[in-house]
């Protein structure tokens, strides 16, 4: 983490950020989070001095409750962890999964 060890930090009532490790998550996994994401938040990934990862997010709808964004926020690391999942996978099993499709497509490619 950057600074501290809190994982949601409130910077104000529309803006919060989320401090993540490069050693534990890839920036893939955090685009393809964020992404889910950018219909409630304006969202920007940024690097913090250690290499870490911090992502800011601003509530575009300002009337929204404080209790929906700290769900939205928690909904995100949810996201964020299921999405590492899938790139350890890929990265585990990703030649796997290519000689299977070859395999599989070999014969309706003769």
């Amino acid at each position: 983490m950057c600074e501290n060890n809190q994982l949601i930090e409130q910077f104000s009532s529309d803006i919060n950020i989320i401090k993540l490790s490069k050693e534990v998550y890839f920036i893939e996994a955090v685009t393809s989070a964020s992404n889910k994401f950018n219909d409630f938040f304006f969202i920007k990934i940024d690097i913090c001095e250690n290499n870490d990862f911090k992502v800011i997010f601003e509530t575009k709808d300002k009337t929204q409750s404080n209790d929906l964004i700290q769900v939205k926020l928690k909904d995100f690391c949810n996201e964020l962890l299921e999405q590492q999942v899938r790139e350890n996978l890929n990265k585990q099993f990703g030649n796997l999964r290519e000689s299977i499709y070859q395999k599989a497509f070999s014969s309706v490619q003769n």
